[in-house]
């Protein structure tokens, strides 16, 4: 059966044109909140100023934010605010002029230089929204733990201490790089810079924590009782990188261990059931991702043929290892070809159909599906093999990063039919 190419670029660059439009209003955001919190040092007492920046703060957030959700309104309200503020500097330099009886040339040249990148966000943020609006899909964040999938027991004393620690550490960094930054002109660059060895410490410590709270695979089924999804990996590709998109306070987020193409996949599949899996022995603390069972060599067999037979979707990320070989071959055996996810990791092309070239030899429904690069559409991110008369799909982009895959899960959940795909599903154990 053919196989069928979905292309993704279109809505990942709407996606990424929405995020440098809501820059502006994010900018103005922060100006006006730390125009707030000055006029909080230095006039108190004028509770009108400095509530009045607060709730501009607020309002352009969430302007920014709307932006970024692809909210048309949005998009036409900041062009309706660029093109007032465009019109209030033309009248105020032609004033100027008439006051002055001489041309303001230098006044004028600061306006266009200001409006030059106003304009350029509008004009991304439009051609964004001009599109029909079903296809600007909204990015899922990483949902935030709840209490009841905390562990009752010294892990959690353990997790909370370091999360005290690793606390400590980002607030008592604030002073010296304020310092630094304060003799340096007060440039903010500079307190990024010299905060960032800070927040590296702190950063290691928060993951360090969270991977501390980790629950294992009897702790989550009596919590969700749902049929568990399995995810199959290589051990090695436990903690494959993923490139995150670029975030205000990114000197609070760059120095933490990497963003694993696991943790993002957990994330987003778990509406489908609680993610489950194997792992690796040699490790002192699980991952952030899957419920790990830790079983000894002459039990892992087992132990995966047991999950397969319960397990409602099965979800892998492409390798070739003897180990997961064999869990290709128990997947043909026991039937759950129909039920098959397989994320391509962000590698080389060429380690891709190699590592594909395993899986089609081995599994009879992939030997008609071809993996390519494509200067136009990109590199496979996904593979789904759903039930056995539908065509198996594969999803492209020119993006194997956090925004190409979030808009792969977005359209595989337009095919996917899961036992619960709710706002009330149980969410991912794991603390963001």
């Amino acid at each position: 059966m053919p196989q069928k190419v979905v292309d993704l670029n279109g809505e990942v660059i709407a996606i990424r044109r929405l995020r440098a439009a809501a820059t502006l209003p994010r900018f103005i955001a922060l100006c006006c909140l730390l125009g707030a919190v000055v006029a909080v040092g230095l006039a108190f007492t004028n509770w009108v100023l400095w509530s009045s920046l607060a709730f501009s703060a607020g309002v352009f957030f969430l302007l920014a934010r709307s932006i970024e959700h692809g909210a048309v309104w949005a998009v036409w309200l900041l062009a309706a605010l660029v093109g007032g503020l465009t019109m209030l500097l033309m009248l105020a330099g032609v004033l100027e002029s008439i006051r002055t009886s001489k041309p303001d040339l230098a006044g004028f040249a600061g306006v266009v230089m200001l409006l030059i990148p106003c304009w350029i966000c509008v004009r991304l943020a439009l051609k964004a929204v001009w599109r029909p609006r079903s296809r600007i899909a909204r990015i899922n964040t990483s949902p935030r733990i709840a209490w009841r999938w905390l562990p009752r027991d010294d892990r959690l004393r353990t997790a909370l201490g370091t999360f005290t620690g690793s606390l400590v550490i980002y607030i008592a960094g604030i002073v010296p790089a304020g310092v630094f930054a304060i003799l340096a002109g007060g440039h903010m660059l500079i307190f990024g810079i010299v905060y960032l060895p800070v927040a590296f410490l702190a950063g290691r410590l928060w993951n360090r924590g969270r991977r501390q709270l980790a629950l294992r695979v009897q702790e989550i089924r009596k919590l969700d009782t749902r049929a568990p999804v399995l995810l199959l990996r290589s051990f090695g590709d436990d903690n494959l990188p993923l490139e995150r998109r670029y975030r205000m306070g990114w000197f609070l987020h760059a120095p933490k261990e990497a963003f694993t193409l696991e943790e993002y996949v957990v994330n987003r599949i778990w509406h489908l059931g609680p993610v489950i899996a194997v792992g690796n022995p040699s490790e002192d603390l699980s991952p952030l991702g899957a419920a790990r069972e830790y079983v000894s060599d002459d039990r892992w067999r087992t132990s995966i043929t047991q999950y397969l037979d319960e397990s409602v979707y099965v979800v892998c990320i492409l390798g070739s290892t003897p180990g997961l070989r064999w869990e290709y071959e128990q997947i043909q055996a026991r039937g759950k070809q129909d039920s098959l996810l397989i994320v391509i990791p962000p590698k080389p092309i060429e380690e891709v159909q190699r590592r594909w070239a395993v899986l089609r030899s081995i599994f009879h429904r992939a030997a008609s599906v071809d993996i390519f690069s494509d200067s136009r559409l990109g590199v496979p991110l996904l593979a789904l093999f759903s039930s056995s008369e539908a065509s198996p799909v594969v999803l492209y982009c020119r993006y194997n990063n956090e925004t190409g895959y979030a808009l792969a899960f977005n359209r595989l959940f337009e095919w996917l039919i899961p036992p619960v795909i709710n706002s009330d599903a149980p969410r991912s154990p794991t603390l963001s």
